[in-house]
């Protein structure tokens, strides 16, 4: 049943109001500062971040905080007007090819 609540709510939200829905689906995230990872996160969590959750970034399996945030922005903002649902991997890649513009 995975992204039922996705399509449930794409498709109540699918009339000619002004209202567009868009949902970022990050699989994993984390603070981009260490600053912030010391203030959030224990010393264990802290260093499986720096060393596995580094990985996953190299692989598009995860997204920063920022990256993630500025999605939403450029989301709310109208930038992507046929996306509704998006995975770590398109985020990235919208972020970089709206950079490159």
């Amino acid at each position: 049943m995975q992204g039922r609540a996705e399509t449930e709510l794409v498709k109540a939200l699918d009339t000619t109001t002004t209202v567009k829905l868009l949902l970022a689906r990050p699989g994993y995230f984390f603070p981009s500062h260490p600053g912030q990872r010391q203030n959030e996160q224990s010393g264990i969590r802290r260093f499986l971040d720096t060393t596995i959750g580094s990985l996953f970034i190299n692989t598009n399996k995860a997204i920063t905080a920022g990256t993630l945030g500025s999605f939403l922005v450029e989301g709310a903002k109208g930038s992507f007007p046929n996306l509704s649902l998006a995975t770590n991997a398109q985020m990235k890649q919208m972020m970089k090819d709206l950079q490159k513009q």
